[in-house]
Formats: structure tokens, C-alpha cells, sequence
């Protein structure tokens, strides 16, 4: 599914030059719809701690990096269903 998902993307930008999605936010859509989907299909669902502080983060429109660290298989889709 995500091999898909990512091959449309490609696909996508070659069709329209990459002049309908200029700053690339399908691939991070894709990711967000394919981390909740994997967290509604097993019920496990990441506990944010410090939520407001995330948000107040997002709003200001500084950048970030944030990285799994790996300690489970479920790092990754927890982050692309909470960031």
C-alpha cells in the first residue's frame, strides 16, 4: 500500500511538473492517513504526553526533526499518525 501510494506521488509530480503540490505535501498526506489507518486497524494508540506544546510548535512554523527511535515496529506509524 504505502509502495503505491508513494509510486502515485511520483506519477503525480511527472503528469503536473510538480506545479500543483509545490511544497510536496501529498507524500507527508499519505503518510498521515496510512499511520492512522495502521493504528485504527491494530487499536494501539500512541499516548502524546505534552500535546499543547506540540501544537504551539506547529503554529509557530519553526522547524523540527523528529526521529523514532526504533525501540518497537511501531515507531514509525506512531509519528506518521501524531506529527
Amino acid at each position: 500500500v504505502w509502495f503505491v501510494a508513494l509510486t502515485f506521488s511520483q506519477l503525480f509530480y511527472k503528469l503536473t511538473g510538480g506545479k500543483l503540490d509545490k511544497r510536496r505535501r501529498l507524500p507527508v498526506f499519505f503518510s498521515h492517513v496510512w499511520g492512522t489507518l495502521l493504528m485504527l486497524f491494530t487499536g494501539c494508540f500512541p499516548k502524546v504526553e505534552n500535546w499543547d506544546a506540540i501544537k504551539e510548535f506547529h503554529k509557530s512554523g519553526r522547524k523540527a526533526m523528529f526521529v523514532a527511535n526504533h525501540n518497537s515496529w511501531m515507531d514509525i506509524p506512531f509519528l506518521g499518525h501524531t506529527i
